[in-house]
């Protein structure tokens, strides 16, 4: 048994340095670039024949955690044994290390006519391992590049692309072989044609989102908004202040967008001044309405008064001479009374 654990550790020893061996990076590319983990694939360990029991201080462990253990780093190794592991620690994130430990496909007979057997004729373990190994390996997303954050200004995400482009032509140009009237060449353009409309597409969609967002959440708005609630506008002069507040809102959402050309966030400010317009135009002519109901009550009130000044002149009028009448009377008969003393006294 321990001879047995001995080749099993020399053959793991074996694959851990050949591992090292075909792990290499271009010039451009050095070990402590942290952008490798975008571009490097899953790490999946397939153990061939294993008879080993996967049994760790009393308790059964996976054969990931077998893995797991393996790439542990041993201060009593040297740096041949322990920079292999450390690599593959570093590249392959640990939620993308997979191991799966194939057992023995079955007995000696088996083994004999192994070529010609269906699958259903193999161990029960070792269609269980490799059921569990193909359905891994085929829900697994292909790697893409994300080596750009979206969404980026127009004009530096072409640069982006210009840059990629001819340093990609560059290399196949170097690199391709027996590359006949440029096939390889042309259809690698064409690819890298469709990629980049898919790119800019998703980033023009990406700046509408961030426009919205930065829109939604600007202090402005929300006083804005908080104006028309409360109907601090719909008042004599609302209109004007409504005005500079829209504008002083504009000036901040350019400011909080700057290095983005105006094409690119112009189309979520229209639609908001599209429906600030709206509510401008039924802002002004709710204060026209207000206005000419206004002036409806000043000149029916006025109308109101000039009836009750006739009313009251038409009144004063009418004492004015039944006073004079009075006065006349009383004029008359002072008169009267004075005739007759007259001439009671004759």
């Amino acid at each position: 048994m321990k001879t047995f654990v001995k080749k099993e550790n020399k053959r793991k020893q074996r694959f851990v340095s050949e591992v090292s061996r075909n792990i290499k990076f271009g010039g451009r590319c050095g070990e402590g670039n942290s952008l490798l983990q975008c571009v490097l694939p899953g790490f999946v360990l397939a153990l061939r024949d294993f008879s080993l029991r996967l049994i760790k201080g009393g308790r059964q462990i996976t054969s990931d955690e077998y893995l797991e253990e393996y790439l542990e780093t041993n201060t009593r190794k040297d740096v041949s044994f322990n920079k292999p592991r450390e690599c593959i620690r570093k590249f392959f994130p640990q939620d993308k290390r997979r191991c799966f430990a194939f057992p023995i496909p079955g007995n000696i007979e088996t083994l004999e006519k192994l070529e010609s057997l269906t699958f259903e004729e193999l161990s029960p373990r070792f269609k269980t391992v490799t059921t569990m190994f193909v359905s891994y390996i085929y829900s697994q997303e292909p790697k893409q590049l994300q080596e750009l954050l979206l969404p980026l200004p127009s004009k530096l995400l072409d640069k982006h692309f210009t840059d990629a482009r001819w340093s990609a032509l560059e290399y196949m140009r170097t690199n391709t072989i027996k590359d006949i009237a440029n096939a390889v060449e042309r259809d690698a353009q064409m690819e890298m044609d469709l990629f980049q409309q898919q790119c800019q597409r998703a980033n023009e969609e990406k700046i509408e989102e961030l426009c919205r967002n930065i829109l939604d959440g600007m202090e402005s708005l929300c006083k804005l908004k908080a104006g028309s609630e409360n109907k601090e506008y719909e008042v004599l002069g609302g209109h004007r202040i409504f005005k500079r507040d829209v504008d002083k809102m504009r000036k901040e959402y350019e400011q909080a967008l700057l290095g983005y050309e105006q094409r690119e966030i112009r189309l979520v400010w229209r639609r908001f001044a599209r429906e600030k317009e709206e509510n401008e135009y039924a802002m002004e002519k709710m204060i026209v309405e207000m206005a000419q109901d206004s002036q409806k009550a000043l000149e029916r009130q006025q109308k109101e008064m000039d009836e009750q000044n006739l009313k009251l002149n038409a009144e004063r009028e009418r004492r004015n001479k039944e006073y004079e009448n009075k006065f006349t009377g009383l004029l008359n008969r002072i008169a009267a009374l004075e005739k007759n003393k007259e001439d009671h006294q004759k």
